[in-house]
């Protein structure tokens, strides 16, 4: 039986040809509204843990405006929202001359040029999964659509969607997996991001994570699975002395539609009445940022696209602006925390943690842009990328990079692989 005992040395040759021949899955979830210095707040020893056997982000820069859907499809596509469309949680479109809204799933609204993950993967072979993931229902970039994705059930237990997910990759062996977690972002809302409550929601999705490791290693799936965790923006606290009537500086009658209130607002003044409404703002409040179109920040990268109205006002942190006071509910008043204020800032930002076999153990990572995460992923999952407004070069020191892959050789390079490892196995057992 010698002939067939390896020598020490030639086992990590064939290890490491073994691993290079292997594509682990990639798991995405967003914990929306999940501000960084939660995790310093409260005791979480299944982040602690996630973190010390991979790698945290010193933070990342969310999209702006700062909100859910934007993004959210920001981190699935890689794009700014003026170039991806989804400009907000609530948006007009003059063209379509209708309203965007949470649930809506209409094509003609998401279809905008931006290619979401689940795309670049179908197109390349690859089996994708997206459970409550916003835009996740609907057929784009022609007809394309994630593999499974059942209709959003905000009701859903939270661990009851960690078993989908986990059923699908373990038994239906799916190549990439995103879900969405709408906590602590509501808590956060009702009570403010220094709440007892908050730390409290944060232990609770502590023991989701928890839940979720545990079913991945019962499956056998959890070394092999490379796992990202991260959030789409922040949190900061408001009140009710801190807000803004846009009715006390314009003209109800000057304004034909406003679609984003809060930290921002999104205004559509009447015909010809766009200079008027302006000026009206301009100047006159000091906590509070007013821009036509073409002068809104390019750092922002939100001008180029018809969902952006003609007039944005950027309240200054901690503050907003609604339109009338009366009209407002006392819920909404009292809101204890909201976000969508610039992206720079502290409390805005998004936080990063990833574990599994493509990635380092124990690394502090510098801070990335979230439109880098979609050049990431393509990389994980051995993908060419589609045009997109982020960088690989940002985020791969990540990675355990053992080898020089091209995702341009994807295809030749699993072809090829297993049938040379094959061979020089066989060498070395004969050897």
């Amino acid at each position: 039986m010698v002939y067939f005992a390896l020598r020490r040395q030639n086992f990590a040759i064939v290890a490491l040809l073994l691993l290079s021949t292997v594509q682990a899955r990639l798991l995405l979830i967003s914990f929306d509204g999940f501000r960084p210095d939660y995790l310093g707040n409260a005791q979480t020893p299944n982040f602690d843990q996630f973190v010390s056997e991979g790698v945290e982000a010193e933070y990342v820069v969310p999209a702006f405006i700062t909100k859910t859907m934007p993004c959210h499809h920001t981190i699935i596509t890689g794009l700014h929202p003026e170039s991806h469309g989804i400009v907000g949680n609530t948006m007009y479109d003059p063209v379509l001359d209708d309203t965007f809204w949470f649930t809506t799933k209409d094509t003609e609204w998401w279809d905008n040029g931006g290619e979401p993950l689940w795309v670049t993967a179908k197109k390349q072979g690859l089996t994708t999964a997206a459970h409550f993931w916003p835009g996740g229902e609907t057929a784009t970039n022609g007809g394309y659509k994630p593999d499974i994705s059942p209709p959003y059930n905000g009701s859903e237990p939270f661990r009851q969607r960690f078993d989908t997910v986990v059923e699908w990759i373990a038994e239906r062996d799916i190549d990439f997996t995103c879900v969405y977690i709408t906590e602590p972002d509501a808590v956060g809302h009702a009570y403010g991001p220094d709440s007892q409550e908050v730390r409290e929601e944060t232990e609770e999705v502590d023991d989701i994570l928890g839940y979720l490791i545990g079913n991945l290693k019962q499956r056998k799936v959890y070394d092999t699975t490379d796992i990202i965790v991260m959030t789409d923006h922040g949190m900061v606290e408001v009140s009710r002395d801190r807000k803004i009537d846009l009715y006390d500086y314009v003209d109800p009658n000057d304004v034909e539609r406003i679609t984003e209130t809060g930290a921002i607002m999104s205004i559509l003044p009447a015909e010809d009445k766009t200079m008027k409404v302006y000026e009206s703002l301009k100047g006159k409040h000091p906590n509070m940022s007013v821009y036509r179109k073409d002068e809104i920040p390019g750092r922002y990268h939100y001008a180029n696209h018809r969902r952006i109205m003609p007039i944005l006002v950027v309240c200054d942190e901690g503050w907003e602006i609604l339109a009338n006071f009366s009209a407002q509910s006392e819920s909404r008043m009292d809101l204890a925390a909201t976000h969508g204020y610039d992206n720079s800032l502290a409390s805005m930002r998004s936080f990063f943690v990833a574990r599994g076999p493509s990635f380092r153990t124990s690394y502090k990572a510098e801070p990335f842009d979230m439109v880098d995460v979609y050049s990431l992923m393509c990389h994980l999952l051995r993908l060419e990328p589609a045009p997109n407004n982020g960088s690989f070069a940002n985020v791969k020191d990540i990675l355990i990079d053992f080898t020089s892959f091209s995702p341009s050789s994807r295809s030749s390079f699993f072809a090829s692989g297993l049938t040379s490892t094959i061979s020089i196995l066989i060498l070395n057992l004969l050897a």
